[in-house]
């Protein structure tokens, strides 16, 4: 038989139990993986990202294959699935890495830059840090929450869109960069309405017609016109095998002569002078004084 004194020992032992078990964890909890496990995913999520295009680009162009930001995006990468700041679908990198092979086959898509991964390969890591938590990455953060105040080697702090007159400033995102995701600003805005390129702070929606310098100064899906805000049209480019005139023609590729001196959308290994001067003159470094 329990002892008198006892008794409510044990009852506050019980309440305090039950109320841990129905406490709402701070993160969703994910299965433990060893370091190893950790590299391996980073790996081939970076190797789908980096190598695999880079790999499709030496062969087209017949030289050493580029890895491109590969190391850095496995060391970028590994430390926050070890530290558990976000979670990988291993799925989720198998569906990236075959659209990969699929939308880089051939190679009239190939540019001396890096191609931009298709869009299986977005939004591949969750963000599992609450509001207020610590980051170095806005993907850390639980959607739609961004990494704000960060500074240089110092984190942040996971906070919702701002309303206006608060600071809207980013530096750098490490992690965003790597991963060659290009939807951060529309999936994590740092503002409710607008962040200002010119104030950097958040400003009411820019309105058509409003006054602006570029095109950073417009609400998304406007472009900056003769000085003022208007919507924005995707300009018609050139499929491979049509003529064009400078690489921004193209919808793939670069503007490249053919065997007959046509200038046409293709394959375009290396950077050129030329693709950089519309008008057909040539650009000359100054000459260099006799001594």
């Amino acid at each position: 038989m329990m002892r008198p004194l006892l008794v409510p020992i044990a009852i506050a032992l019980s309440v305090m139990a039950c109320r841990s078990e129905g406490a709402a964890p701070r993160h969703k909890p994910v299965a433990k993986q060893t370091t190893t496990s950790v590299t391996a995913l980073a790996q081939r999520t970076c190797e789908a990202l980096h190598v695999l295009p880079g790999r499709r680009v030496g062969e087209c162009c017949g030289r050493p294959a580029p890895r491109y930001l590969f190391d850095e995006c496995v060391r970028v990468l590994g430390a926050a699935l070890q530290k558990e700041s976000v979670e990988l679908d291993p799925q989720a990198v198998t569906r990236c890495r075959e659209s990969v092979e699929q939308s880089f086959a051939g190679c009239d898509w190939v540019t001396p830059s890096q191609p931009l991964p298709p869009a299986a390969c977005q939004g591949l890591v969750k963000g599992r840090v609450a509001e207020g938590g610590q980051c170095r990455s806005s993907l850390e953060c639980v959607a739609p929450l961004h990494c704000s105040e960060r500074a240089a080697g110092e984190p942040g702090r996971c906070r919702a869109p701002q309303t206006i007159g608060a600071p809207c400033a980013s530096g750098a995102d490490p992690l965003a960069a790597y991963l060659l995701e290009r939807d951060i600003p529309r999936a994590r805005p740092r503002c409710a309405e607008f962040c200002s390129a010119l104030s950097q702070r958040c400003e009411a929606l820019p309105t058509l017609a409003s006054a602006c310098v570029a095109s950073v100064h417009c609400a998304p899906g406007q472009r900056c016109v003769d000085g003022h805000c208007a919507v924005a049209s995707k300009p018609a480019r050139a499929t491979a095998g049509a003529t064009c005139a400078t690489d921004l023609d193209c919808d793939s590729g670069g503007c490249a002569r053919d065997g007959e001196g046509q200038k046409r959308c293709g394959m375009k290994c290396s950077a050129s002078v030329a693709a950089l001067d519309p008008s057909g003159q040539k650009l000359a470094l100054p000459a260099r004084p006799r001594r």
